[in-house]
């Protein structure tokens, strides 16, 4: 029967702190893990976030996208919408009151 007095983690979810700075014979005794001398030792040492061990980080690694919404990227011509400005004067001149306008007749 379950209870709460046997309910137990699951296996490999609950980690151990590492003590160090506690003796030579933890493995983690001296310098603690910190090597000797330089930056990373002395105290308020830390990476950077995003810091990637002096690789090519991952924002220039990727690719730039340009645009408004950056849902366009390079090229721009097979994203690009080609529009013309149409004047109502013009078409009430060329058009009967009535008529259907379709591309072709604004082409013709």
């Amino acid at each position: 029967m379950i209870g709460l007095h046997n309910l137990k983690p699951a296996p490999g979810s609950r980690k151990t702190r590492k003590r160090v700075g506690r003796g030579h014979g933890s493995g983690h005794g001296k310098t603690s893990g910190r090597g000797h001398k330089g930056a990373g030792s002395r105290a308020g040492a830390k990476d950077r976030a995003r810091f990637e061990g002096g690789q090519n980080p991952i924002h220039m690694r990727m690719r730039k996208l340009r645009g408004p919404n950056k849902k366009m990227s390079m090229p721009f011509e097979p994203f690009r919408t080609h529009t013309q400005h149409v004047n109502l004067d013009d078409l009430e001149a060329r058009f009967e009151s009535g008529a259907s306008i379709d591309e072709a007749a604004l082409k013709a």
